[in-house]
This record gives C-alpha cells, structure tokens and sequence, in this order.
C-alpha cells in the first residue's frame, strides 16, 4: 500500500483553495511514505533549498548503493592484495554464472534498482518541479513554485533546467522502461523469465505478477507520472482533480480487465487502493466545488 500512500501524498499538494486546516498533518505522514528527505532537513543548521532537497534525495541511492556495493568491492580488493584474484580478472569475477561475485553483485544491483523504485514517484515529483518557474508580484525574477526564495534566474536557471531534463530522462523515464524492455526481451527470446540472474536482478520488479503481464509495473509508474505531472504543471485543482481522475480510471479499468497479479489478495488490494485514491480525489471536488458534487459523485460511481 506504499505506492497508494505516495500517490495521495502528491494529491495533497495540489492547489486546493480550499484545504482543510489539518491537511498539514496528513501531509507530514504520507512524506514519510514518499522517503521524502525534506523530512529530515536540517533546516536549523544549513540553508535549506529546493537544490539540496533533489541531491539529497539522491544521496539515498548513493547510500543504498555504498551499503550494498561495499562490501562486494572490499571482499574483491582483499582477494586481489592477497594475490587469489588477478586485477585483469576483477571483470570476470562478476560475471554471474563464472565469477565468484556474480550472484552476490546482482542481488546488490537489484537492492539498488528496488530503492529507486520506491523513490519514483518523489523522483518524478521533484524532477517536474525543477521546470515550473513563477513570477510573483512585486519581483522581477521568477522563483520555483514549490521553493518560492530560490530564483529561477542566473546559474541556477541553467542547474535546474539540467536537473529536470536528466531526472526525467534517466529516472523518471528511462530507467523504468530499460526494465520493462530487459523483461520483455527474456520473455520473447527464453520463453519467460525462468533464468536465475534474471530472477536475482528483477524478480522484485516482475515477481508478483502473473504472464503475460510481467511489464506490468511501468503501468504503476505511469500512474504516479501523470499525477505528478497534474500537481506540478497546473494551478487549476479542478484541472488537476481531473487529469489525474481520468489517470486513475483509465488504471483502474485496466486492472480490473486483466488482474496481473498472480495472487487474489493482490488484485484486490490494488483494486481497493484505486479505489481510495478515486475518492481523495472526489473528496477534493466536494471541497473545491460544491455545486458540482451530485455529478462527481455519480461519475464516480458508475464509473468504479
């Protein structure tokens, strides 16, 4: 239920006119499911930016890494120093059916690749904020919408541009579908995914699905993509309500059409979780527009 908890974390920060007083508290726990960093920042020591935020937030990649990596490194340069390992052979030491480290190595990428994926929906988040610059009244220069006292202008212009496009393009983007198309293409040329170095460096990403819907995660990303995108690139709510209510029923019918989960109790925890994600969002056009809530209600409805 993790990823539902991020998904209504982003739904919290849509440019509700009308939020409830208390939204502040809820909002402090589902940051706590988003591993948003900021959550931790050291605001009373250092000067806290929006910049800091999103290297931070990838300080814990590199983190998860060094923890993972660290020891696999230290156990190889101890075998090199004392001579069982040839340095032209640290390469193939690696390798997983061969090397001595290649089992171990795979599962420590997988660790990684798995603590990137619970970070992608803040990844996405922050990535499409770098891009949304406002002017206010009364400035000249224009500022991040979600970091008002950081400006756009100057170097800093040049940074955030160079942040976003990266983000969205390896992160955001690009590392998702690398792991959809490794999948894809086991699938098609061994039959399915049966090979033990395919289990150990993407199980957590295919395991709980049933074929042919092994993909079926990048679907889950596409999700959280677009309603990032609706809470970072727009200001209407009721616009924002709606993209992302089409994103989620469109997710949802699609669910409920192929259930790819091998097990029962999945399909109906994903169902159950689109479901409460529906209605924060039907919750929030109560909210924001009383005079529509008879039809929100029976779109809503009749829709699920």
């Amino acid at each position: 239920m993790t990823y539902f908890l991020q998904l209504l974390a982003i739904i919290c920060r849509f440019n509700y006119a009308n939020a409830p007083a208390n939204l502040g508290y809820y909002e402090i726990l589902l940051d706590v499911a988003l591993f948003d960093i900021d959550i931790l920042k050291p605001s009373c020591v250092i000067g806290w930016t929006f910049t800091r935020s999103v290297v931070a937030q990838f300080g814990v990649v590199v983190v998860g890494f060094v923890v993972n990596f660290g020891p696999i490194v230290y156990d190889v340069a101890r075998d090199v120093c004392a001579g069982r390992l040839r340095p032209c052979g640290v390469y193939a030491s690696l390798h997983y059916y061969d090397g001595p480290y290649g089992p171990r190595a795979t599962r420590a990428a997988a660790s990684v690749l798995a603590l990137i994926d619970v970070q992608q929906t803040t990844i996405a988040f922050n990535a499409f904020a770098s891009f949304r610059c406002d002017a206010f009244e009364g400035y000249d220069a224009k500022f991040l919408r979600e970091q008002p006292d950081e400006s756009c202008d100057g170097p800093n212009a040049a940074f955030l541009i160079i942040l976003g496009l990266s983000t969205t393009v390896v992160f955001t983007l690009g590392l998702p579908h690398l792991l959809l198309g490794s999948i894809e293409y086991e699938c098609e040329a061994n039959g399915g995914v049966h090979h033990s170095h395919v289990q150990d460096l993407l199980g957590w990403n295919f395991g709980a699905f049933r074929a042919p819907h092994h993909g079926w995660r990048i679907r889950r990303i596409y999700l959280s993509v677009v309603i990032c995108l609706a809470a970072t690139m727009f200001d209407d709510p009721l616009l924002q309500i709606a993209i992302a209510l089409a994103a989620v029923f469109q997710t949802y019918a699609d669910h409920l059409r192929n259930e790819p989960y091998i097990e029962p109790r999945l399909n109906r925890l994903e169902t159950m979780g689109l479901q409460l994600v529906a209605l924060a969002l039907l919750a929030g056009i109560l909210r924001e527009r009383a005079r529509f809530s008879q039809f929100w209600f029976t779109w809503v409805i009749f829709g699920q």
